[in-house]
């Protein structure tokens, strides 16, 4: 078993961290405004406390909205994460290898060394295979399908 499925906490774990991550741009991006309006000699029709209390409603309101943002999609997202891995499982665990793969120079049968996932958004998935030679230790690769 290659072992792409992990348990759910896992992925709980790795999807609160982009939330973490996420509240912390926002806390970066309003602190950067709150420091370029609250110094700014020329905004006088608040006082500096009241600048600082409206700026901190904002923060707050900004996080609260996306905390519930990402809480809302958790579930589904979490989900589809693991459907992917446990296909991505599937196919790596039930593929067979390519049989009667020969070495090019010595004509005897190549053994299987090591597969691997082959996975690119835009291409289907497939396992290469990873073949050597007992004569001369040639390697070759070799897809699920048959191809090169």
């Amino acid at each position: 078993m290659n072992g792409y499925l992990k348990a759910e906490s896992y992925y709980n774990d790795f999807y609160d961290l982009g939330t973490i991550k996420g509240c912390l741009e926002v806390v970066e991006r309003w602190q950067n405004v709150r420091s370029n309006i609250i110094n700014d000699k020329k905004e006088k029709s608040l006082s500096e406390k009241e600048k600082e209390c409206g700026f901190d409603w904002l923060l707050n309101w900004e996080l609260f909205v996306a905390k519930g943002e990402r809480y809302q999609n958790k579930a589904s997202t979490i989900n589809d994460w693991m459907e992917r891995d446990h296909r991505l499982d599937e196919k790596f665990n039930t593929t067979l290898k390519p049989e009667n793969v020969l070495c090019p120079d010595f004509g005897v049968l190549m053994k299987s060394t090591f597969k691997n996932l082959y996975n690119f958004s835009d291409e289907p998935l497939r396992v290469l295979f990873f073949f050597e030679c007992s004569q001369c230790q040639k390697r070759k690769g070799i897809f699920d399908d048959g191809r090169s």
